[in-house]
């Protein structure tokens, strides 16, 4: 039995030292246990030459500078003795993933961000991988790239255009105010603000025009939706409780806007939670029987028009019996 018991054993240790040589990628560890992979590399999940540790063992690491040795720097750096590690070339700093050095572009400066490397210095905007200057009339372009410098509060925020400081209101959304010269701060108005912070404040942003919508309120501000990493911004603060949809004025999200609204509330997300503010029987317009679609408002403003229309032609033909 025991005879029986030592030959199986030796028989799985033999299958799973097969295994192993067969899917394994070549090339001896350094003192660290790691290796770049030259062979065999997407079976792992790997770069070609991306560095790498087995046995547990983790990358030697510094703080700014890709993890290689004297004898495999990427291209683009020097090995430094004296950091025991490569260091970019001047022009360049590294990517994020710190296995190589990226250029950074002309009138652009390095940063460190979990979603950068570098952004472009001020009066320049990101346009494919380079940065060009900002004109006046730019600020005003739609799909314009900017940084979002200040979150003002849940559907305000600011960015600096040519040296002037811009404020934006984001189309279709309104929160609970926090900062309003005539009144007092609202029920969930500093949650709403804090949770724009987090998703849109030293953001990459970009502003895009709202079909139909004015290009600045009366106060003087960008009327624009956002979009930070391909997502709707505004949207994601309806949906997740922080904000109402903005029903005074039409726009071509509104019935996605009172959607998402909707939602929330059955879900008693945020401010609609239970005991959290009330808002459910205190917010007037309700989404699902009395807010106005955006088709219906069209054809309130059509039907204006014609009226208005029909007026004019009036007028003028009374004037022209006195003439």
């Amino acid at each position: 039995m025991k005879k029986f018991i030592f030959t199986f054993f030796l028989i799985i240790i033999a299958i799973s030292f097969q295994i192993n040589s067969v899917f394994a990628h070549p090339g001896r560890t350094d003192s660290s246990g790691c290796h770049t992979c030259r062979t065999n590399c997407p079976s792992w999940g790997l770069s070609y030459g991306e560095y790498h540790c087995h046995g547990g063992s983790s990358a030697p690491s510094y703080s700014n500078t890709p993890s290689y040795t004297n004898t495999n720097c990427p291209s683009n750096s020097t090995y430094s003795s004296t950091e025991k590690s490569c260091i970019c070339s001047f022009g360049y700093t590294p990517s994020l993933n710190k296995l190589s050095c990226v250029k950074i572009p002309e009138h652009a400066h390095a940063v460190e961000s979990k979603t950068d490397v570098w952004l472009c210095d001020d009066g320049y905007t990101e346009n494919k991988n380079t940065c060009i200057p900002i004109h006046v009339e730019d600020c005003e372009i739609d799909n314009f790239n900017i940084i979002i410098s200040r979150v003002v509060d849940g559907d305000t925020v600011e960015f600096t255009c040519n040296g002037k400081d811009e404020k934006i209101r984001i189309i279709g959304i309104d929160t609970p105010e926090t900062v309003h010269p005539s009144k007092p701060v609202q029920c969930f108005g500093k949650e709403a603000s804090q949770k724009m912070k987090e998703m849109a404040e030293n953001k990459k942003a970009i502003l895009k025009k709202g079909q139909g919508s004015e290009n600045r309120d009366k106060y003087g501000r960008l009327l624009r939706y956002i979009e930070i990493n391909n997502q709707d911004i505004g949207a994601e603060m309806i949906k997740n409780g922080y904000a109402f949809s903005y029903k005074t004025y039409p726009h071509e999200k509104l019935d996605e806007y009172n959607q998402l609204e909707k939602d929330a509330r059955e879900n008693e997300k945020g401010l609609w939670g239970k005991g959290v503010c009330d808002y459910q029987n205190e917010k007037t317009d309700d989404v699902e029987n009395n807010v106005v679609s955006t088709q219906e408002q069209n054809q309130n403003n059509l039907q204006e028009t014609k009226r208005e229309s029909i007026l004019n032609k009036l007028i003028n033909f009374l004037k022209s019996l006195f003439k």
